[in-house]
């Protein structure tokens, strides 16, 4: 299975195929026995993210199907939002305590173990409330099980793999570069809006959208790398660190902002304070290495590049 274009394929073709493998591997994956539920959650809600960069790239040439499909798999990823915050937590938590001087106080340490506990406690009750069971699990018992998160995506994507073929994609050529240009120029140049908001005011939730947009571009050029490996190789490798670096970042403002719950509830020791000042220096390093990248990246309008690609891909077919 290939998230990418193939040789001579076209792009009403590459959309099917590529949200059809997704779906399956996401069913595969949930129905899983050796995967544990932090996993099955960082893939699922992966192959949607995926799925919704292609629909993107697609969009020019089926809009209806975009806003519907773009809207299942969104939809979808949320649920599981609460959980994958919740893992996510302890491990950047957990990370944090490892760049901490070992010359700071026992305070800090009291902070830090307080904080992991209660982190804990709240990924507990998220799982209840859930009622989040494995699906792979068959055993035997008296009493009827709460429909789980689980067997609602599985039925949901179930309904969506049914319903690829009936995509209806209106470029009269079933895929020509025209509507996928027009997909990556449109999802590109959101990306640079997005950066200089989030320069001028680096705010948690500016950042975060820059992310969300940088990464679709991530998986357009994903989508796109055949039809010149070389030539966009450096493009797609400065996404992806440029992604990395906003996704560790949004990581650090999701913790941050949980401590500080914390702390006003008056549920962390004194020590909280230092804690809490390491992860704001992590996120200034995290957001200083994210402008770095992004003006490399971006340093090329949004027309020339697709300019650019298009003459990739019809060298491309030439070749084929």
């Amino acid at each position: 299975m290939s998230y990418r274009l193939k040789p001579g394929e076209t792009g009403a073709h590459m959309t099917r195929r590529v949200a059809k493998e997704q779906i399956r591997e996401a069913l595969l994956e949930i129905r899983s026995p050796e995967t544990d539920d932090a996993e099955k959650v960082h893939q699922l809600r992966k192959r949607c993210k995926k799925i919704r960069g292609l629909l993107r790239l697609a969009r020019p040439a089926m809009p209806k199907t975009y806003e519907r499909e773009n809207a299942r798999f969104r939809d979808l990823a949320r649920k599981f939002s609460e959980l994958r915050d919740a893992k996510t937590q302890l491990t950047t938590l957990d990370q944090i305590a490892t760049e901490i001087p070992s010359t700071d106080s026992t305070k800090l340490t009291e902070a830090y173990l307080q904080a992991r506990h209660l982190l804990q406690h709240e990924r507990a009750e998220i799982r209840q409330a859930q009622s989040l069971k494995n699906p792979a699990d068959r055993s035997v018992s008296s009493k009827p099980e709460p429909q789980s998160i689980w067997q609602d995506a599985r039925t949901e994507l179930q309904q969506a793999l049914r319903g690829i073929d009936r995509w209806n994609w209106r470029d009269g050529k079933r895929g020509s570069f025209e509507s996928l240009g027009e997909g990556l120029r449109k999802t590109l140049h959101r990306a640079h809006d997005a950066m200089r908001i989030a320069t001028e005011d680096p705010s948690t939730d500016h950042m975060h959208q820059w992310r969300k947009r940088v990464k679709y571009h991530w998986y357009h050029l994903r989508l796109l790398q055949p039809i010149w490996k070389q030539g966009l190789a450096g493009n797609r490798d400065e996404a992806k660190k440029l992604a990395e670096a906003l996704g560790d970042l949004h990581d650090v403002d999701v913790l941050g902002e949980t401590l500080r719950r914390f702390q006003k509830e008056g549920e962390l020791p004194s020590g909280a304070d230092k804690l809490i000042r390491h992860l704001d220096d992590r996120r200034n390093q995290l957001s200083r290495k994210a402008v770095r990248c992004g003006r490399r990246l971006f340093a090329e309008s949004p027309a020339a590049f697709r300019k650019r690609c298009r003459v990739y891909w019809k060298l491309a077919r030439t070749d084929a």
